[in-house]
């Protein structure tokens, strides 16, 4: 399923800046390999399905600023919701910070665009059918995707194996250039934040395994009358629930209970352990006569609400919540939408800043929602568990086309470090000062790799393929390596509003 805006259910009048939004559900995968990135998922949890496996964000942009460890993956959405050609293919991503505490530091929740035109260098012209497997990257696409982000490249690279590309042909020089040597940009530089990230991932990997991965159905918002009818079926639930509560059980318990009511009447076990104790108590009076306060009547709770802005607030979202309480992903890119909040207070700025790439606005497009935390397992017990009121996203207005992350030419000359030589990677470069192969200068090619032991990078020459390996004095800034040449990633604006 693709976002798009059009697909929408537009059966209730939305009044401007409440555009009726698409949810995301989680759920298990419809079938096996359908999580592939060839088939342009939409999911929660796992492990990112690159969409450009090769040109991927820098090690150092997937590194919490707070705690210093990597990032971990929490969902991705394909939202091709835009005309411009070269963004036929659009999804984003978003990573957060290991440390629940960090959440609403800058930088600890960072949200990523890629886009590709529905021509490229990865993906067949027409839709891919059940079964396909992504193209294997060849072993030069392998080793700059390793070189940029060594922590994520994992799953591209394992594609890479059993992929040749010809030998590399080391030029003014003595020797070969190995493949070894090809990934030194990734293993054998100074220690940086970069490869602090690269020597970390088995371990990081052994810290905390990935978020378990559900694929993200989507489906309109439901109207008000389908959300009020969800309430009556929730509550049949919950009474069924009351019901079992109040029978004798065997090797039972209320937690067990609860956790069943939970999967049915779609609300987190601890929610449904809270209900049941409600309930317990509720008996309890009917059985007693009475004894305990009884419960505020609507009347109250209005009056308390209008009292208190705050709660008006939380009721609004919740409201809205419970015409899905399984959603964990709320999405509209139109004009105006904007954000579901559960509070006045910890509020995104209006206008978000502007796009770094294109100057121009950024526009709501997806937020993440509580529900999201139950399908990821965390342990709300843990003093440093993840927590949000909601993850909202904001992204370039015209989904500008994007460039790979490169450097400036500065970094054509011996690059410090890792973090340098892996955002050197795949940049456009000609070849000019070149003696024993002259008929090369002025020809263009794209940078794989730095060796530190002799000081040059290894180039390939577009064309024949040809790998090379030269002097930084050999090498100046291709004309138009400026110039979008679609894929990379871009960085968006992110904002977490956290629980009051």
């Amino acid at each position: 399923t693709v976002f798009r805006m059009s697909e929408s259910s537009d059966d209730e009048e939305t009044a401007p800046g409440d555009a009726a939004p698409l949810l995301g559900f989680a759920a298990p995968a419809a079938a096996p390999g359908s999580l592939l990135r060839n088939h342009f998922p939409q999911k929660l949890g796992g492990t990112p399905a690159w969409l450009d496996p090769v040109y991927l964000p820098l090690a150092d942009t997937l590194v919490c600023p707070v705690t210093h460890k990597p990032l971990r993956f929490l969902l991705q959405l394909y939202a091709a919701n835009s005309d411009e050609p070269y963004a036929f293919h659009r999804s984003l991503y978003l990573f957060i910070s290991p440390s629940g505490a960090s959440l609403t530091r800058e930088r600890a929740v960072r949200a990523f665009r890629c886009q590709l035109g529905r021509e490229n260098s990865f993906y067949p012209f027409q839709p891919p059918i059940e079964g396909d497997l992504p193209r294997a990257l060849t072993r030069h696409e392998a080793g700059i995707a390793r070189a940029r982000c060594p922590l994520w490249a994992a799953a591209v690279v394992r594609e890479a194996r059993e992929c040749e590309d010809q030998p590399i042909v080391e030029l003014e020089a003595d020797g070969q250039l190995t493949e070894q040597a090809l990934q030194e940009s990734g293993a054998a530089a100074e220690p940086t934040a970069s490869t602090e990230v690269a020597d970390a991932s088995g371990a990081a990997a052994a810290e905390s395994k990935p978020y378990p991965e559900y694929e993200l159905l989507i489906e309109p918002e439901p109207s008000a009358e389908e959300g009020a009818s969800a309430d009556q079926e929730v509550a049949r639930l919950l009474q069924q629930f009351r019901q079992r509560a109040a029978a004798p059980t065997q090797g039972g318990d209320t937690a067990d209970t609860a956790s069943a009511a939970a999967e049915e009447a779609a609300v987190a076990p601890a929610e449904a352990t809270a209900k049941a104790a409600t309930t317990a108590d509720d008996d309890d009076d009917d059985d007693d006569g009475g004894g305990k306060e009884e419960a505020l009547t609507d009347a109250e709770m209005l009056g308390a609400a209008n009292a208190d802005p705050r709660l008006h607030d939380f009721n609004a979202f919740t409201a809205r919540l419970g015409r899905a309480p399984q959603q964990c992903v709320r999405y509209c890119d139109e004009e105006g939408a904007r954000p579901l909040w559960a509070s006045r207070s910890g509020r995104a700025p209006q206008p978000p800043p502007a796009c770094e790439l294109c100057g121009g606005p950024r526009r709501f497009e997806f937020q993440v929602m509580p529900q999201a935390l139950h399908y990821m397992q965390v342990d709300s017990s843990a003093d440093d568990a993840p927590d949000w009121a909601t993850i909202a996203v904001f992204t370039c207005a015209s989904s500008c086309q994007l460039r790979p992350q490169r450097p400036s030419d500065q970094l054509l000359q011996a690059p410090a470090g890792v973090a340098a030589s892996a955002a050197t990677v795949g940049m456009r470069v000609m070849f000019t000062g070149l003696q024993s192969r002259a008929d090369l200068n002025g020809s263009v090619g794209t940078i794989l790799s730095w060796s530190r032991e002799s000081s040059r990078w290894a180039v390939q020459v577009d064309g024949s393929g040809e790998q090379l390996r030269l002097k930084p004095s050999n090498l100046s800034l291709a004309d138009g390596s400026a110039e979008p040449i679609g894929g990379g990633y871009a960085e968006e604006y992110v904002w977490v509003q956290p629980q009051e």
